[in-house]
């Protein structure tokens, strides 16, 4: 996705997990855990403060356990929906006034 968002003329601006991530077709990568507000305000801060603002919001974090009903604990099963659900509002959240 970030190659065609980058083919289109888009400034894309990648973040992950990890501290360093190669993804060729990004201006820019910043560490990120999508399931921080206070993480996405920075990323928002920092956005703001050298784009002026976002045209597009691609919320795209996934996790998933494969593991029986008794294997799945109530701790894994949170963060798998902090991840691939909450994350969206928080996000989303984050980034409209940019």
């Amino acid at each position: 996705m970030s190659r065609s968002l980058k083919d289109a003329g888009a400034t894309v601006i990648a973040t992950d997990l990890a501290a360093q991530a190669d993804v060729p077709a990004a201006d820019a990568y910043y560490r990120h855990d999508v399931t921080s507000e206070a993480d996405w305000a920075h990323i928002a801060g920092k956005i703001a403060a050298k784009y002026g603002r976002l045209d597009c919001l691609v919320n795209n974090a996934a996790i998933a356990q494969v593991a029986s009903i008794e294997a799945t604990t109530l701790e894994s099963w949170r963060k798998i929906q902090a991840v691939n659900v909450e994350s969206i509002l928080i996000g989303t959240r984050a980034m409209l006034d940019l």
